[in-house]
């Protein structure tokens, strides 16, 4: 399933493109190949989108393999987090 939200100050993101919008969010399933990988995070306060990363990785048979795969994925992820305040 992805979910795209709107909820930056009435403005969104999506499949390429800026929108504005109500702060609602939409549902849509999405086939997905195993060994993709996305991550939300939400300000727990005004349940806010704050940072969204992907991640894809080719898995084999090697479940050792994959968990490392995995890891050094997610850790190239959350070194773009926090995320910054675009400057004017």
């Amino acid at each position: 399933m992805e979910t795209f939200y709107d909820g930056f100050p009435g403005w969104g993101w999506r499949a390429g493109w800026w929108g504005g919008g109500m702060g609602m969010s939409t549902t849509e399933v999405i086939p997905e190949r195993a060994g993709n990988l996305t991550v939300d995070v939400f300000d727990g306060s005004t349940k806010a989108l704050i940072f969204r990363a992907r991640a894809s990785e080719t898995l084999s048979g090697n479940a050792e393999k994959n968990d490392k795969k995995m890891e050094h994925s997610v850790d190239e992820m959350f070194k773009k987090f926090p995320p910054r305040a675009a400057s004017n």
